[in-house]
């Protein structure tokens, strides 16, 4: 499943499928198809096009984008009444999460069961008075659905929930975070920021990982979580820029496409807004997660 969106910028654009679709860039395949043209006085402006293609598993057993796109308003918990009128609470499949530094540390989600009270009946008399009978049905115990997370709650619980894998991990830290729009930055201050780090980030973003699947888990609406140390986003941020342009010479000095080391979404998205702009070159991704790399060719 796909889908292709436009905006003034490749960022943009990416940010409006994210949120139309309801996914993070973990869930997607990004490919530039058109980089935009600011054009000059507004004439031969363009705008930026980008094709999102679902690559979760669990994401794309869902029939259609729009099953996929609403698929939060669905009641998560559907009562499923017994013949004793008592109700079943569906089951909840918790993701399977790769990275060894935190897999022992996701908690299982706390399942709730929202009992409805059976109604004796002291008269078994059989009611033939079809206007009594719709009088009884309209007074049946109605079940409602429980009061969800805010998105305030759900940012405190994430920034709670990554000090104790941090924890966990035999690592001191301090955690507070900040709200940006629809982005929690959580950042942590530690004397062991670098094993907090990992190479190339990699600690790091296994971290991000498990605390956004545990976001998505307890908040239903989108969300994106952002961890950081020691302004290392920043710094990474400064050094996947330099390879793109580099990379970007390259490619048009030989005419061939150059591939990237495999890296997380979050850095191919960086690289692909550096160069977006970037007259005659194209950008797109390829292979499956965690090993999916980054593309650069010319046009």
């Amino acid at each position: 499943m796909y889908k292709v969106y436009q905006a003034e910028t490749v960022d943009e654009a990416i940010e409006v499928g994210l949120k139309d679709l309801n996914v993070t860039e973990d869930d997607i395949k990004i490919d530039v198809i058109e980089a935009g043209k600011r054009g000059i006085f507004g004439l031969g402006k363009k705008d930026a096009e980008v094709k999102l293609t679902v690559i979760n598993p669990e994401l794309k057993m869902y029939e259609s984008l729009d099953a996929l796109k609403f698929r939060h308003t669905r009641l998560e918990k559907e009562a499923n009444i017994t013949e004793n009128n008592t109700v079943a609470e569906t089951n909840v499949t918790e993701e399977d999460f790769t990275e060894e530094e935190a897999r022992d540390e996701v908690d299982a989600v706390t399942k709730e069961v929202i009992d409805v009270p059976n109604e004796i009946i002291e008269d078994n008399t059989l009611v033939e008075d079809e206007e009594v009978a719709e009088e009884e049905i309209e007074e049946a115990p109605v079940i409602t659905e429980e009061p969800k997370f805010t998105f305030l709650d759900a940012a405190e619980s994430t920034m709670s929930y990554v000090h104790s894998v941090i924890t966990e991990m035999g690592i001191k830290n301090d955690v507070t975070y900040t709200i940006e729009d629809k982005e929690i930055n959580i950042e942590i201050e530690s004397d062991y920021a670098s094993k907090i780090i990992g190479k190339r980030g990699a600690t790091l973003n296994a971290i991000q990982e498990i605390a956004q699947s545990y976001f998505n888990r307890i908040y239903t609406s989108y969300g994106r979580v952002i961890i950081d140390t020691e302004n290392y986003r920043m710094k990474r941020e400064e050094v996947l820029e330099t390879l793109a342009l580099n990379m970007t010479k390259k490619a048009l000095q030989t005419g061939l496409p150059v591939h990237l080391e495999p890296m997380p979404a979050n850095e191919r998205k960086v690289i692909h807004n550096a160069l977006s702009n970037v007259t005659n070159i194209k950008t797109h991704s390829e292979g499956e997660e965690p090993n999916r790399y980054l593309v650069i060719q010319k046009k």
